[in-house]
């Protein structure tokens, strides 16, 4: 999940105080709007100034052909949950028809880009620096120059490493949450603002490229593709859960035959593993025909 960078901060003002209940980031949603009244300027700085548009007012689809166009990433949380930005990890992906050829992270931040940063196929963890906090439903985190050649969309997506993920977290109280929904920006075609939804998917335990195990969603495991095997929701990453050399266990099959391997080989089979050290003997999947599909993320 989101490393402990000192975790930094964005285009944001501390929000009001709103009771003793605990911050909770769930149900939260990552988006891209556009902003046409601004133009271009190479030596400015864009923060402040998107009107922090809600999911349902942002503007998504620009032109193709004209010119860099002013874009802004934005958070949004439904009115349920009670967020607190400390900090987000996520990643982007666009065709070769569109260029990002400027990008600002507002106030003090700390940020860990991947190294062609923002590349498509690349990704960003931003934290608050020094301890700042932002408390506000929607929250302007930073702002992009685009430019779009041939159409076509910027897609907001997961990290490309799955420790980082697509998550909020907050500081007081260190927890963190997956971004429920994330945006896609269009140019020549629609763009798409995902809607606040409390408290959000699911978590499980996901096996990624054979020895990393994260907590993540079935949802945020999909976006991982083959190399993911999304393990059920109730399942922890504890001890080796995902190595090569994991503990074995007695898996019933989906034609309720049982045999002895590891957990994740036993998901990937269709199986239901029944613990680690458990045994066929006395067969525990007797008259337990399953049916239950394969475990790859899809």
């Amino acid at each position: 999940m989101i490393p402990a960078l000192v975790i930094p901060t964005l285009c944001l003002s501390a929000g009001p105080a709103r009771s003793d209940k605990p911050f909770d980031d769930r149900g939260g949603v990552l988006y891209l709007t556009l902003a046409p009244e601004l133009k271009y300027d190479p030596y400015e700085t864009y923060c402040g100034k998107s009107a922090t548009p809600l999911p349902s007012e942002a503007i998504l689809q620009g032109t193709v052909g004209a010119g860099p166009q002013v874009a802004f990433l934005v958070a949004s949380w439904p009115d349920s949950a009670r967020p607190e930005m400390g900090a987000v990890s996520f990643g982007i992906r666009y065709p070769k028809g569109i260029e990002i050829i400027r990008w600002g992270v507002c106030h003090r931040t700390l940020s860990a880009p991947t190294n062609s940063w923002p590349l498509s196929g690349e990704g960003v963890a931003i934290a608050m620096a020094g301890g700042e906090t932002d408390t506000s439903r929607t929250v302007e985190l930073a702002w992009m120059i685009v430019v779009a050649h041939t159409p076509g969309q910027i897609e907001l997506v997961p990290h490309p490493n799955p420790i980082f993920g697509a998550h909020f977290a907050t500081t007081t109280d260190p927890k963190e949450a997956p971004i429920v929904g994330l945006g896609k920006l269009g140019f020549g075609r629609p763009g798409y603002a995902p809607t606040p939804s409390f408290p959000g998917p699911d978590l499980g335990a996901v096996c990624v490229r054979d020895t990393i195990c994260v907590r993540i969603s079935e949802q945020e495991a999909a976006y991982y593709g083959k190399g993911a095997t999304w393990l059920g929701k109730d399942i922890y990453c504890t001890s080796n859960i995902c190595r090569r050399d994991a503990p074995i266990g007695a898996c019933c099959m989906p034609d309720a035959t049982c045999t002895t391997i590891q957990r994740k080989k036993c998901t990937i089979a269709g199986g239901i593993f029944q613990g680690d050290a458990t045994t066929c003997t006395p067969n525990p999947c007797v008259g337990k025909g399953n049916g239950q599909k394969r475990g790859k993320a899809r």
